[in-house]
């Protein structure tokens, strides 16, 4: 008896570690993704407009450009369009989540754009353009998810993740972007070093 208690351990064991991979090749179509198509998130967008602002468009670009230089680790390697002139700015970010189950970490790269528009006393910013770029468990490809509010149907069979977990993904990333948005509209209105008095 205690022999079959342990075949049968070590049965259910394995069945627990292979379950976590054995999803890798479970798509929709049957067929493994290649050139995934970007899915951007139409309810993962932010234009935000503050107006009535007592710094010119030089002193909000030197602001823009110190809260870049904070909010993202590479500020160099993040910009791709520096405009002084013309009061633009582009960054393209990127957000790296984490589920962990099915005793395995899966790992979600998503990218986005965002755009800081300036001018004198006024500024925007616009975060648009999410998508999910890379996926992994481990050393498999995963799905890419679509980036919504709303879990896809059937949404285990689109994404392999069950609607819980796809709504604590989009909920995480949804936080971080929000998160820009605020922390952007406290720094904005925050005077630079040199106009801090008593400095």
């Amino acid at each position: 008896m205690k022999k079959y208690r342990r075949f049968f351990t070590a049965l259910c064991c394995l069945y627990i570690v292979l379950s976590g991979y054995s999803q890798f090749p479970t798509f929709p179509d049957g067929k493994i993704q290649s050139g995934i198509k970007k899915n951007y998130g139409k309810d993962f967008k932010w234009d935000i407009i503050i107006d009535s602002l007592e710094d010119t468009q030089g002193q909000l670009y030197s602001k823009t450009k110190m809260f870049i230089g904070e909010t993202w680790k590479s500020a160099h390697d993040v910009i791709q369009n520096d405009d002084k002139e013309a009061g633009l700015i582009l960054v393209k970010g990127a957000s790296v989540k984490h589920l962990y189950f099915a005793l395995n970490d899966h790992v979600w790269t998503f990218r986005y754009n965002v755009k800081f528009l300036l001018k004198d006393y006024k500024t925007r910013l616009i975060i648009e353009d999410v998508y999910c770029d890379a996926a992994r468990c481990g050393t498999w490809e995963w799905p890419h998810v679509p980036v919504a509010d709303q879990p896809p149907n059937p949404c285990y069979g689109t994404t392999s993740l069950s609607k819980r977990q796809y709504t604590k993904l989009m909920t995480s990333l949804k936080n971080e972007l929000q998160l820009i948005v605020l922390a952007w509209k406290i720094a904005i209105k925050t005077p630079l070093i040199e106009e801090a008095p008593d400095w």
